[in-house]
């Protein structure tokens, strides 16, 4: 299930309020056009209403693939600790505790986005990850 909401932001140019569409999880089995904007770079855009100014808004998710058996959390840095626990709950407690699938912890848009695409791809991440130019 993806779960969203939505929340008044300021225009960074204008400074005029309007609604955003946040995620707070998105299954791109569920959801297959906010995957493919997650996949292709718009996901995170936000277009002003008011003047036409185009920007990206930054906040953590979580991410679901069912049909790769990953999930992908987008979190801050002083988050990851946190999150990292929740994915490593070996009493359930938490509801991560999934056998075989592969959990990833990210902390920008553009790892995210590597991620999905690598796993829609159906590569190895860690393999990818050794062999890119940083």
């Amino acid at each position: 299930m993806s779960l969203r909401r939505k929340k008044t932001v300021a225009c960074p140019k204008c400074n005029k309020e309007s609604d955003y569409l946040f995620w707070e999880s998105l299954n791109g089995d569920l959801d297959p056009e906010a995957k493919t904007q997650l996949i292709d770079g718009t996901f995170f855009q936000f277009k002003c209403p008011h003047c036409g100014h185009e920007c990206k808004v930054d906040y953590g998710m979580l991410y679901h693939d069912m049909a790769h058996q990953t999930m992908i959390y987008y979190v801050s840095e002083n988050s990851v600790e946190e999150i990292q626990k929740l994915f490593s709950d070996k009493d359930g407690e938490s509801g991560f505790l999934i056998p075989r699938y592969r959990k990833r912890i990210v902390t920008n848009q553009n790892a995210l986005r590597e991620k999905a695409i690598i796993f829609e791809n159906e590569l190895d991440d860690r393999v990818v990850e050794l062999f890119s130019v940083k």
